[in-house]
Order: structure tokens, then sequence, then C-alpha cells
């Protein structure tokens, strides 16, 4: 009697399940978010599945966070499952996935995963990355892995970085949740201008923000930290955001246009002052 072939694993509840099934399976998945999912065995956001056929995923300016597996890949699972499996990262943070293996992604033998400019932190549970059958992943340059697990040579790579993510939020201008790179992120200002496809193709992060900004080395990852561009004040001098709304609250609060209020003027010469108070009828100061 022959053994009979163990059971395809159960799918609960992921978020993408892109199977080829006898046919081929494509999926292009830009500026999204896929948070929150759970599967019960593999692919907590994305099951990539050959099943006897092809399935082609590409994933370009996205954020996997916070996702889960009871066995394989709390964020991505690629498996050929008797077909071919090819996964393409470009831009892409994943964050905060947990699975007994691979954390952030799980690839199988024989299965195809090529990665550029993407940021790969591991979670409570389960590497970064892992891997069976002497599978592997292709490096196009400028990733970031937090423990070292992806096994990460190519151009511009940072094996075992330092992420320093905030919290996944929804952070301006984008209308997709993101995760904000920290002050002590080793992804900021990594990848050169045309490498990678900074700055060309891919001119914005996934808010829609310019990328390289504002100088010529973009952020690895979804999110481009120096897109957080200050406001300019009077005067030529940049002060950021925060401390010009700051400002304008101050205003706001000692009575700037408020009948029978002195007003505030921040930031006004004696006679700019003055004339502005003459055209609103308060006479000299």
């Amino acid at each position: 009697m022959k053994n009979s072939p163990p059971p395809t694993p159960q799918i609960e509840w992921t978020a993408r399940f892109n199977n080829g099934n006898g046919g081929q399976a494509s999926l292009e998945l830009t500026g999204v978010t896929l948070s929150a999912n759970d599967a019960g065995h593999s692919g907590g956001a994305l099951y990539n599945n050959g099943n006897d056929s092809a399935a082609t995923a590409e994933l370009v300016n996205s954020t996997l966070s916070g996702n889960s597996a009871g066995i394989n890949g709390g964020g991505i699972v690629n498996l050929p499952n008797g077909g071919t499996a090819a996964l393409t990262l470009h831009f892409v943070t994943l964050a905060g996935n947990s699975a007994k293996k691979g954390g952030a992604l799980f690839n199988n033998a024989g299965g195809t995963i090529n990665l550029s400019a993407t940021l790969l932190v591991a979670g409570e549970q389960g590497k970064a990355c892992d891997f069976s059958g002497g599978a592997s992943l292709n490096s196009g340059g400028y990733n970031l892995d937090s423990d070292g697990s992806c096994g990460l040579a190519g151009t511009g790579d940072i094996a075992g970085g330092t992420a320093a993510l905030a919290a996944l939020a929804l952070n301006a201008p984008g209308d997709t949740a993101t995760h904000a790179l920290g002050a002590d992120s080793d992804a900021q200002r990594r990848i050169p201008s045309g490498a990678a496809g900074c700055g060309g193709p891919i001119t914005t992060d996934q808010r829609g923000a310019p990328r390289p900004l504002p100088g010529t080395l973009c952020d690895i990852g979804a999110y481009e930290s120096d897109a957080d561009a200050p406001s300019p004040v009077r005067g030529g001098v940049t002060r950021p955001a925060k401390d010009q709304e700051a400002r304008q609250r101050a205003a706001r609060l000692l009575g700037h246009n408020r009948p029978g209020v002195t007003s505030c003027y921040l930031g006004r010469s004696p006679a700019a002052v003055a004339a502005e108070r003459t055209r609103q009828g308060h006479g000299s100061p």
C-alpha cells in the first residue's frame, strides 16, 4: 500500500490567497496595507500558492503589519505546491507579523522571492525569514532585516539592522496606515537615486509623499521619512510644522483679530504692526 500525500494545509482567514489551481494566478498590490489578519496554518497576510500551476505576486510601496499564522509565514508564504510560485517585493515594509516559522515571510523549496528596498522585521514569534528545502531569496539590493535571518548579501543590504519603527498609524498625507521611521532607524537615507528604483520609476512612498526628498537618498521600506518636510516662516527661517502650529495657537489664544482684545503679532516689525493696526481701525499701539 502506498502512502497518501500529505493534505494541502488549510487556509483560514488569510487576507490574500493567490492560487494557481490548474491555471495562472497573478496578483499586483501597490500602496496597500494588510494588517490584523490571521491564518490558522500559513500566510497570515498573503498565501502565494502555485498549486500545480503558476502563482505570481508583486507588492510595491505596501505595508504588512500585525498579521499572524499558526505555523508558517505570519506575513507571507510562498509555496510552489507542485507548480511555480514567484514573489516580488519592492519598497515594502513587513513588521510585527508572527508565526512559528518566518514571522515576516516563509519560502518553500522551489519558490522564488525577489526583493529590493524592503524592510523585514521579526515579530513576537518567529525569525523575520525562514526557508524550507534549501530555499532562499534573491536580493536586488538595499534591503534590511532585523535579525540576520534572511540571508541578505546584495548591494546595500543590511543584515541585523535597527528598524526603529513607530506604531502603525495613518500618517499624512496617506490614506493607508504606515510605520514611520524613527530617528535611529538604519533604514533612513540608504538608497542612491537611480538604484533599486529610487527616484524613478518609484517617485513616491506608500503615502504619496515624494521620494527621495529633500536629497538624493531614498529610505528602505514603504515610508520615506525625509518627506516630513518643515514649513517656512517669515524672514527665510525654516521651522518644523509643529513649531509653526504652536505659534499660530499662541496668536489665537492671545486674541489676534478678536474685538476688544489687544492683538498679538508674532515675528512682525514695529512699522508693520502699526500699519496693520491702522488698517484694522485700532490706531497706534
